[in-house]
């Protein structure tokens, strides 16, 4: 069956879906959704890039903030890397974390990875310190970090806008095609955006993602101290105008071109939004983990040394060039990096150095109103 006949059916036995619920469907559906199909997803036979793509320096640096987490908790520290991919982090990260002697010998490496097709090719290649799990709950209780790069985005939301004063919910239904339908938001969803202080506009569309409050809650039952380290694209709210505009920020890649259709190609195409930090600093304070700093991608590479180690490596000067200007240039501004900690004094950390004043006063204000 395809996966287009699948969610035909599911609305016309039980009605109209929730968009969170066609695009977890689109995604994640067992064996046909995008994420759990046989085909290409990353690189260049896939759909997009990411990061570790570009170049092993983006892991290296990585790494080199997780040796500082480690100084606050030397002994036995484990790495959690949620949505893992193709491995290519880990690997770069392992790679470089091996010149250190005394952490590598307590570290332990676990990837929890939803894709069948990109778990079976980590495995590959991936060394003896790692292993794979698909829960967190398999692990129990841990210290260490969690890290993310390109995992939040891919979480299942809610398209709302406002109308007439009231929060309203995008559903799906199908007749003749796929057609969106607007329904009044659940309780859930209106007491989020107000206790988080969501200022939607009148006639403005935006993304929320209630999975997060789920996944944060889970992530403190494990992680007893240490670190979140989360690498993605997005904003924060007050400090650009994302969340106030007429489309959202959602769109869909298939084949490196972009779209902004999520109902063409369902399962074929991945479907994504940027990533709202604020509501990632909400759900960590609620469940425990406190704000330790936010910053762009190109300030949190450049603070750990990036350009230096880049221009020592072993590579062509074109190849080097290129993982300047896209990791640095083209993602730096739009991909931002949030460090969360749970148990550990705040300290300052070598990644956040370059923090933009305007952002960490926006981020320090919310942490202060949500204590």
């Amino acid at each position: 069956m395809k996966l287009e006949d699948l969610i035909i059916r599911k609305i016309k036995d039980y009605g109209p879906l929730s968009f969170r619920d066609y695009m977890e469907i689109a995604l994640y559906e067992p064996g046909l959704g995008y994420y759990n199909s046989q085909q290409h997803k990353i690189g260049k036979r896939g759909d997009f890039y990411t990061s570790p793509y570009i170049s092993s320096a983006f892991g290296a640096m990585v790494a080199r903030q997780i040796e500082e987490l480690w100084q606050d908790m030397p002994g036995n520290f484990t790495v959690v890397e949620y949505g893992a991919g193709a491995g290519l982090l880990c690997h770069d990260i392992l790679q470089y974390l091996k010149n250190n002697e005394p952490l590598f010998k307590y570290l332990r490496y676990v990837i929890i990875e939803k894709s069948p097709v990109l778990k079976k090719l980590s495995r590959q290649y991936l060394d003896e310190k790692v292993i794979w799990i698909d829960d967190i709950k398999e692990l129990g209780e841990f210290e260490g970090c969690v890290i993310s790069n390109e995992l939040f985005d891919n979480f299942p939301v809610h398209k709302v806008f406002m109308e007439d004063g009231h929060m309203m919910d995008v559903w799906v239904d199908h007749h003749n095609g796929f057609r969106e339908i607007p329904g009044e938001a659940s309780a859930m969803i209106t007491e989020y955006a107000l206790s988080a202080r969501m200022g939607i506009s009148e006639g403005n569309q935006t993304e929320i993602c209630l999975d997060l409050k789920d996944w944060f809650r889970t992530v403190s039952k494990y992680l007893k101290r240490g670190y979140i380290v989360s690498i993605d694209y997005g904003y924060l709210d007050g400090a650009s105008g994302k969340i106030n505009n007429k489309e959202g920020s959602l769109r869909c890649y298939k084949n490196h071109r972009v779209t902004n259709n999520p109902y063409e190609y369902p399962g074929e195409q991945d479907i994504t939004a940027d990533v709202n930090f604020s509501a990632l600093i909400y759900w960590g304070l609620k469940n425990g983990f406190e704000f330790s700093g936010f910053v762009n991608q190109r300030s949190f590479l450049r603070a750990l040394g990036f350009v230096a180690f880049l221009s020592e490596m072993n590579d062509t000067d074109e190849n080097k060039r290129y993982a300047y200007t896209t990791l640095l240039d083209q993602m730096g501004g739009s991909f931002k990096v949030l460090i969360q900690r749970k148990g550990i004094p705040y300290h300052p950390l070598q990644g956040l150095a370059l923090e933009h004043p305007t952002e960490k006063k926006i981020c320090r204000q919310m942490a202060t109103y949500l204590s």
